[in-house]
């Protein structure tokens, strides 16, 4: 994500697959309809181990890691160990999907007890939220639709 600037501001960590991997022939999004929670969260763990190892580059640079939340990932936000590693590297942030903002309003309360976390919403407008996401749920920067522009 840049600024207008053309400056990065943030990278999102992603999932893929390697092409030998028995799940190459699915997208991401497809493996995660499926994928059960320890691999969900598995997967949240790799990537937060991954950022770890480049932290010092994000700071030097001061550019953002996001990572995508989802029920499962979210409950284990509440981790108290996971919450002051994450509070430790300071270049994380957390999106959720705007179909996924009632996952928020569910674990909001427990998440924000612990502030360590911020949190962006991803997609707005695309259908599922209306504004009323925006007053309930602190969210740090609103990321627009695509179809929105």
């Amino acid at each position: 994500m840049f600024a207008e600037s053309g400056q990065l501001l943030a990278v999102e960590c992603l999932s893929r697959f390697n092409f030998n991997s028995e799940y190459a022939h699915f997208s991401p999004e497809q493996f995660f309809r499926y994928a059960d929670s320890e691999t969900r969260v598995e997967i949240l763990l790799d990537q937060v181990n991954l950022i770890e190892k480049y932290k010092y580059w994000f700071h030097k640079n001061q550019v953002i890691a996001t990572l995508n939340v989802d029920d499962d990932s979210l409950r284990y936000l509440a981790n108290s160990r996971f919450a002051e590693k994450i509070n430790a590297m300071r270049c994380i942030y957390f999106e959720i999907s705007e179909n996924e903002t009632w996952l928020m309003e569910q674990y909001i309360h427990i998440v924000l007890t612990l502030d360590h976390y911020s949190f962006w919403l991803d997609d707005f407008r695309a259908g599922y939220a209306g504004f009323s996401a925006l007053y309930s749920i602190p969210f740090r920067i609103i990321k627009l639709d695509l179809f929105l522009l």
